[in-house]
Parts: structure tokens; sequence; C-alpha cells
């Protein structure tokens, strides 16, 4: 059985924080109050979920082949796919989507996260940065590489993998 990559495990609550159908993102998200810090967990490409609007004690992972095998039950699972569980008093849930990433911030608790949704400008300075990342990436790995595995520049989110 393949190992599982716990996400969170029993920090407090989360909530449904934001949903856009347009770019099937989804953002979970925990504020805590004292840290004023967000633990965010945004989900990219979804394609099915399963779960109530909030939790107060969750435990998040990435599946292994068993969640794999009990999602393909209810859903048609793409090999790509990561099935997110999301467990808490005995119940279990579903997330899948194409990427999931985590984040610790300190926007307001009512700010979004969604890269797709944020307003800050980019300058020009930092396109070129982006442009010559790619570009960079492009040569080391190959344009194939780079459109499977670069969705979009989003600071400090970490892509978590199963």
């Amino acid at each position: 059985m393949k190992k599982t990559t716990t996400i969170i495990d029993k920090v407090g609550l989360f909530s449904l924080f934001e949903y856009c159908t347009s770019h099937k993102q989804f953002l979970f998200r925990s504020h805590n109050i004292e840290l004023k810090e967000n633990s965010d967990i945004l989900f990219s490409d979804v394609e099915y979920l399963d779960l109530p609007l909030y939790f107060s004690n969750p435990k998040i992972y990435i599946g292994n082949e068993e969640s794999r095998k009990e999602i393909s039950r209810r859903f048609d699972l793409k090999r790509n796919q990561k099935v997110v569980v999301i467990e808490e008093d005995g119940r279990t849930y579903f997330v899948v989507a194409l990427n999931v990433l985590f984040q610790k911030n300190s926007y307001h608790p009512q700010e979004t996260s969604m890269p797709i949704k944020r307003e800050e400008p980019l300058t020009e300075e930092r396109i070129n940065d982006i442009h010559d990342n790619i570009e960079s990436m492009i040569s080391e790995k190959g344009l194939d590489y780079v459109i499977e595995n670069v969705i979009q520049d989003t600071g400090d989110w970490i892509k978590l993998e199963e």
C-alpha cells in the first residue's frame, strides 16, 4: 500500500472559503486568530467534491490506492488526478483534483488567496522573471514537462504530490 501524504491533521476549523466554477478552483481555509494566519489549501481542476461546508478538526491527506479504488466506484477517475481524503468523526469525504496546493499566509480572513482572483498587478520585472523561468524550464526539461506541470506562478504555494 502506498503511503499517504498528510496535509493537515487536526488544526482547527476549516471551511469551504471559495469555489470558482469557471476555473474549477476550490479554496479550503482555516484562520488562526491568535497567529493572525491562514492555512489555505487550494484545489485546482476540481472534478469531484463530496464534503460538508466546514470541519472542526479534520485530517486531510492525499489518498493512497485504496482511496483511489473507493472514489473510482463513484467517479470516473483519471490517472493523473489526486484524491484528497478528509476525515473527521469517523466519516470520510473526498475531493478529486489535478493539483493540490498548500499555503500559510497573513491575508485578511475574508481576502482570497486564489491566484486567479488576486488583484495584485504583475510588474514588468515580474513578467520578465516568469518568462525567463519558463524559458529556462523548457530548455532544461522540455516543453511537454512545462505544459503538464506548470499551471501558473503562484508565489509561495507548495505543490503537494502523492
